[in-house]
């Protein structure tokens, strides 16, 4: 049986937003110990008990992770939060936009832990990182992605900028805290001191900007721009179609009796002027695709190489069997329901091999403190 990449790493989780908690359940994933450590002293709602959405983002975030509720109000509790965050090789520290850090809320300096007799790697996840002018303001996934420019990406360039539909800057500052992570808990391992991974999210937004603001410069057309229609409407619903590259028009034109556009190499050729034909080129397509159905359309439009697909609704995707086949949802029992949960993103043998459901606020209190602090 093989061992979990991180095994043996135990990780403290003292923030409260999304992306300390999306970041730590990445590493929970391959097979850190991961404690979410609840101060009862700010509150002590079970968000498993929350409304729908609440406590289905609970259970999501806080799969394969154990949790611990302390009284820091007193002085036992306040006691063992602290000797369970100098413990940990790895402190996660995000908190819900508020700009606010949980270490300096609890009175810990962070360069005492990562300076350290064992050297710990300190993970602050903020709007605007722990340095600058706007450091400990506060934001949310909304207002950072404007202020990275990656808001202006998106939508029609003449009109108002459009939001994502779900919080990307969220989760992929998790996704870049956790990187950060592994790289500065292998050089520690390696005898390098504790280091503090400061991820900033106006950051992480700009980096998602990155590329179309080097194609703006370079005079290419900007992302907010479509230079192909990219929805058909098929006899039972939507479907996709990009055809990004000279080679894919010609393709998609060709597969949908669009012969003279195919022929045009004018079009062909120029991006702008395939921009300019989208409302003409939009209601043809339409009407070549109202007999035709969504599967029809994206497995021929994949066959002939066109990049085709079918927006699926969440509860499509749970019944398709290229996830099953891979083994991407996992049964878990939650409140006594079961639910299809997903596993990481990444498939492999290095991952755990047990997977657990959210606990509820402190069920593991006792187990954890026994295990990380037998001499409390």
């Amino acid at each position: 049986m093989s061992t979990a990449a991180l095994d043996g790493m135990l990780v403290v989780d003292v923030g409260t937003g999304v992306p300390g908690s999306y970041c730590a359940r990445l590493l929970a994933d391959f097979g850190a110990d991961v404690i979410s450590l609840v101060d009862l002293a700010e509150g002590s709602t079970e968000p498993l008990d929350g409304d729908a959405d609440e406590a289905a983002l609970a259970t999501f975030l806080g799969q394969n992770k154990r949790s611990v509720a302390l009284d820091t109000s007193d002085e036992r509790g306040a006691r063992l939060w602290r000797r369970l965050v100098e413990r940990a090789d790895v402190v996660v520290d995000a908190g819900d936009g508020s700009g606010e850090s949980a270490l300096a809320r609890h009175g810990v300096d962070v360069d005492d832990l990562i300076g350290g007799e064992s050297p710990t790697v300190v993970v602050s996840i903020s709007p605007f990182g722990w340095e600058g002018p706007y450091r400990g303001r506060p934001a949310t996934d909304l207002t950072v992605a404007a202020l990275s420019g990656w808001l202006k990406t998106l939508g029609d360039p003449d009109r108002a900028p459009v939001a994502a539909g779900f919080p990307m800057i969220d989760y992929v500052s998790g996704v870049v805290a956790a990187v950060g992570t592994l790289a500065v808990a292998r050089a520690v391992r390696h005898g390098a001191p504790g280091r503090r991974v400061d991820v900033s999210q106006q950051e992480v937004g700009n980096r998602l900007a990155l590329y179309p603001s080097v194609a703006a410069r370079l005079g290419m057309t900007p992302v907010r721009r479509l230079p192909f229609p990219m929805y058909v409407e098929a006899s039972d619903g939507y479907a996709a179609v990009n055809a990004l590259s000279a080679q894919h028009f010609r393709d998609a034109c060709l597969y949908m009796g669009l012969d003279a556009e195919a022929d045009d190499p004018a079009m062909a050729a120029n991006e702008a002027w395939r921009t300019d034909a989208a409302p003409m080129l939009q209601g043809r397509m339409d009407e070549w695709a109202k007999d035709k159905t969504r599967d029809e359309i994206f497995e021929v439009g994949q066959a002939m190489r066109i990049p085709t697909a079918i927006p699926y609704t969440l509860l499509e995707v749970l019944e398709k069997e290229h996830y099953h086949e891979r083994g991407f949802f996992r049964p878990l029992s939650v409140g006594g329901t079961t639910v299809q949960q997903p596993r990481g993103p990444l498939l492999s043998d290095l991952s755990r091999s047990e997977w657990r459901e959210a606990s509820r606020r402190g069920a593991d209190t006792d187990e954890v403190l026994t295990q990380w602090l037998p001499d409390r």
